[in-house]
């Protein structure tokens, strides 16, 4: 795994194997602040998603933690139509090494952030309530889409939080 003393161990991928998790539609993610984080190892440059909800039905996003050359990627869907707003990184992550990556959303001030190991890299205030799903949606890891492959690496310590993690919480 990504963290040295855990005793829990990674995941890796190598492309053609995803993990989907049916959270029944959950109202949870729908308009509400959220952040996601994961461990990353990867030394593939190429366009990769980590982990996203979206429409099984039409692909649609609602969020999406992912890799655009090389670099991370945090994209938010909005309104009814689930418009995206993107988030890049500047720091390459692709060296083979262990990073952190948090994508955020709080819906109160309508701020998206992306942080790559502790570090805010990009942030962006866009308003409004992220778009809702239908039913059939679901949240993957490692499952590529359009452009995008699928994630070939190593992914650990992947979680999700009903709230948009302060700064000082994801640097420490």
């Amino acid at each position: 795994g990504a963290l040295l003393n855990d005793h829990d161990t990674a995941v890796q991928f190598s492309g053609g194997q995803s993990v989907h998790i049916d959270d029944g539609g959950s109202a949870a993610y729908n308009t509400a602040s959220l952040s996601l984080e994961a461990w990353v190892s990867t030394s593939t440059a190429q366009d990769m998603v980590i982990a996203r909800r979206a429409s099984v039905a039409d692909g649609t996003v609602q969020f999406e933690l992912s890799i655009t050359s090389g670099e991370a990627t945090w994209t938010v869907g909005l309104g009814n139509t689930c418009t995206p707003t993107v988030l890049y990184s500047a720091t390459r992550i692709d060296n083979g090494a262990f990073h952190h990556l948090v994508g955020s959303y709080d819906a109160v001030s309508g701020v998206a952030s992306l942080y790559v190991d502790g570090v805010l890299e990009d942030a962006f205030s866009i308003g409004g309530a992220l778009c809702v799903l239908p039913a059939t949606a679901d949240f993957s890891l490692a499952q590529g889409q359009g452009a995008a492959a699928d994630f070939t690496g190593t992914l650990d310590e992947v979680a999700i939080y009903g709230s948009a993690l302060p700064a000082a919480r994801v640097t420490a």
